[in-house]
């Protein structure tokens, strides 16, 4: 763990600066592969400070709606920047509702634009397993296997390695290295149903989630419904494909970084 990185009279946040260079890097890598699917760079930076903004205050305000009892001796806190204290999942799903509407409201090409996020999201996937690092967040249940670590007074899951572990698969069966042929959509809602399932997974060994009825978490039941959907659409999109226009394809080009 890294909570924190002294120099001088300057104490640094280490893992709200790790969030903060993976959200820059992500825009970054989105913006400069924008044409590779068929979007505006113009249009795509709106569309992410419009993200940013919605999945920073809807994390925020999922974490308050979970654990109202940690602001209930200091209410200032709710404007702290510690990443500890916000819902990232939630978040994430107030984002994408954000963006949708503002993809609807600027007539943008939803699948497309959709296609473009991914190098965004898997960027600041990674970003957010190693602030989880350096936080101690995302804390694993005890655990006395070869390969857990000694976290908070106990051996536990290493989670936030899970974490990167399992992105890094995500990555390589979203990551277009080569000319791939992808259905438009499909390649967001692959990342999407794949991000869900890992999500549903890695709550089975965390000790900081919350737990409600049946043992189920509330992260599982977001993550669920989510996978659901994203597991809908994808077949809609694919059969959509099969029975009309091969121009539903996207053809894929090199993606090296």
């Amino acid at each position: 763990m890294l909570p924190t990185l002294s120099l001088g009279p300057l104490v640094l946040p280490v893992p709200t600066i790790i969030l903060l260079v993976g959200i820059l890097a992500g825009i970054s890598f989105s913006e400069k592969y924008s044409s590779f699917f068929l979007v505006d760079r113009n249009q795509l930076t709106s569309l992410f400070s419009y993200f940013l903004f919605a999945s920073l205050f809807g994390a925020r305000i999922s974490y308050i709606a979970s654990y109202p009892g940690a602001f209930s001796n200091n209410w200032l806190s709710i404007f702290s920047i510690n990443p500890a204290m916000f819902d990232w999942i939630g978040g994430l799903l107030i984002g994408i509702l954000v963006t949708v509407i503002f993809i609807s409201r600027k007539n943008l090409d939803l699948w497309n634009t959709l296609d473009s996020l991914t190098p965004a999201i898997i960027v600041f996937m990674f970003s957010l397993g190693l602030s989880f690092l350096a936080s101690g967040e995302f804390l694993g249940v005890p655990s006395d296997l070869p390969w857990s670590i000694y976290l908070w007074g106990a051996n536990r899951h290493p989670t936030q390695i899970y974490w990167l572990l399992l992105w890094g698969a995500i990555t390589s069966l979203i990551w277009p290295l080569r000319k791939n042929l992808w259905v438009r959509g499909t390649r967001f809602l692959s990342l999407l149903a794949l991000s869900s399932s890992v999500l549903i997974f890695l709550e089975y060994f965390r000790a900081d989630s919350q737990i409600i009825l049946g043992g189920l978490r509330t992260n599982q039941i977001f993550s669920f419904l989510l996978l659901i959907f994203s597991l809908w659409q994808l077949g809609k999109r694919i059969r959509e494909f099969q029975q009309h226009d091969i121009s539903e394809v996207q053809n894929g080009s090199d993606f090296n970084l």
